[in-house]
């Protein structure tokens, strides 16, 4: 009985585990830019349900927008397009209770 109890337990853990998505991800194509070149932010592994948000930070400030994601979990080609040279970092973040942000997923690009 001992063995049918342990052997439903592991098997329920596996299943868990299995049905986990990976943790998210971000990226950038190109990888690098030029001010003023169209970038497209794609990402995956994101949560379905809950409302994103995608915060770039460049070094001419940060900016951030809402931003949809399909029921597969992915940003597909988000238009962003580099005003200032530097590191533009891509975050993807989400509400966390109580009162907090968690981000997801973050991502940087080069802009020459």
């Amino acid at each position: 009985m001992m063995w049918a109890i342990l052997t439903i337990v592991i098997a329920l853990g596996v299943a868990q585990a299995a049905g986990r998505s990976p943790d998210a991800r971000c990226w950038t194509q190109p990888e690098t830019a030029n001010v003023g070149q169209t970038v497209e932010i794609w990402a995956d592994g994101l949560p379905t349900k809950t409302d994103l948000n995608v915060f770039v930070t460049d070094p001419h400030g940060t900016y951030g927008w809402p931003v949809g994601v399909q029921p597969s979990g992915t940003i597909e080609a988000l238009w962003y397009v580099p005003d200032e040279a530097g590191t533009s970092t891509i975050r993807i973040t989400g509400p966390e209770r109580p009162n907090n942000v968690k981000v997801y997923a973050t991502c940087w690009m080069e802009v020459s």
